[in-house]
């Protein structure tokens, strides 16, 4: 898993190598799932993602937790909603991370 967000340095610096590295051993069962998390309030926009997913030639799933605050301004932090493979379901009334691939 690799943990980003859209205007980290360190994000910007590595993940030429983790693109490649997805690439090159994939046939070799390594699965690279990237994870945005916004930190400021443009990164919440999703087609910024899409955009730089794009441009960067992302070809893992990416699940962000981009969101627009206009949705709820009180929320200080949004809940995630997983399923494992244990068969956990969470509450519906729990908004997803956005898989897009």
């Amino acid at each position: 898993m690799n943990f980003w967000t859209l205007t980290c340095i360190n994000w910007l610096h590595q993940e030429p190598y983790v693109r490649a590295w997805s690439r090159a051993y994939r046939e070799d069962g390594l699965v690279v799932i990237g994870v945005h998390t916004p930190e400021f309030s443009f990164e919440h926009e999703i087609d910024g993602v899409r955009r730089a997913m794009s441009e960067r030639e992302i070809g893992y799933p990416i699940a962000s937790r981009a969101w627009k605050r206009s949705r709820s301004p009180n929320l200080a932090s949004r809940p995630t909603r997983s399923r494992s493979v244990s068969g956990y379901q969470p509450p519906k009334d729990k908004p997803p991370v956005t898989l897009i691939v």
